[in-house]
């Protein structure tokens, strides 16, 4: 089991200003546990038990937002490394001295710091991205409520809470690959960004009931780093709230049986995608 330290219980609401290691510890359910249900249930309890160490796409994200995001804080805590060798005891030395010089701040390789910057320009250069970024509003804000349906305590971190032509908007900054409408749309179902959408709109909902958009700032990783903005449509957001509530039912079977399924027994048909099958006949 995991030994990681929980906090106490917090209360529901919103809360702002909370560092998201403080965040990540409170004794919630939130959509990156969910969305393990997709898989089974025996994926989402190893999630839960063994948490996977931080990818380096996830900690160049992570960087991203926060030079978008807190561009205070990106300055003050992320330091530009130069080059070392590690293959080399000298490269190594040399990587062991600069992070002991900069205890206090997270080295990243210079390119890498610098394409946080570029992109940061990129989304300051987009004149919605940078209406909705840089307008009236607060970033990263944590919320926790009660779910209805299970009793349940979930929690969400959201990105930005903004207004635009007066609407609430609850943005959420993803870099991406490929920002093009068909590309990013299949980002949003392969990493089930509208579970994450509708969870986070139920939260806010169930806080302080008022009808919201979901939008996407969207900025490709890859020159000429272009950005797009989404609104997510109503019926992708439903079936996100479907999904990620049945996975909220699921969760709380588990919890109470202390049963976590993986997939199911007996014997189950195999086939080919779609696509192969047009493939075959020259389609």
């Amino acid at each position: 089991m995991s030994t990681q330290a929980v906090e106490p219980v917090i209360a529901p609401g919103l809360h702002r200003g909370v560092p998201y290691d403080v965040y990540a510890r409170w004794d919630a359910v939130n959509h990156s546990t969910l969305r393990h249900f997709n898989r089974t249930a025996a994926h989402a309890r190893e999630a839960i038990v063994n948490p996977s160490d931080q990818t380096e796409a996830q900690f160049l994200g992570h960087a991203t937002h926060v030079a978008i995001l807190e561009p205070d804080r990106f300055e003050a805590e992320f330091v530009a490394a130069p080059k070392f060798d590690k293959r080399t005891t000298e490269g190594k030395k040399g990587w062991a001295a600069f992070q002991a010089e900069h205890a206090d701040a997270t080295c990243m390789p210079k390119e890498e710091h610098d394409l946080c910057l570029r992109l940061r320009e990129s989304v300051w250069a987009h004149p919605t991205a940078a209406e909705l970024l840089k307008g009236a509003g607060f970033n990263e804000a944590s919320a926790v409520w009660i779910d209805p349906g299970t009793g349940l305590r979930c929690k969400t971190r959201i990105d930005r809470l903004t207004s635009l032509a007066g609407w609430p908007v609850d943005v959420e900054l993803k870099t991406t690959k490929d920002a093009s409408r068909a590309a990013f749309g299949r980002d949003i179902n392969y990493y089930r960004y509208h579970q994450q959408g509708a969870m986070q709109l139920d939260g806010l909902n169930a806080l302080a009931p008022h009808e919201r958009k979901f939008v996407f700032v969207a900025v490709e990783k890859e020159p000429p780093y272009c950005v797009a903005v989404y609104e997510l449509e109503e019926d992708a957001l439903q079936l996100g709230r479907d999904d990620y509530q049945k996975h909220l039912r699921m969760y709380a079977e588990c919890l109470s049986t202390n049963r976590w399924p993986g997939y199911p027994d007996g014997i189950d048909y195999v086939s080919l995608p779609p696509w192969a099958f047009r493939s075959i006949h020259g389609e």
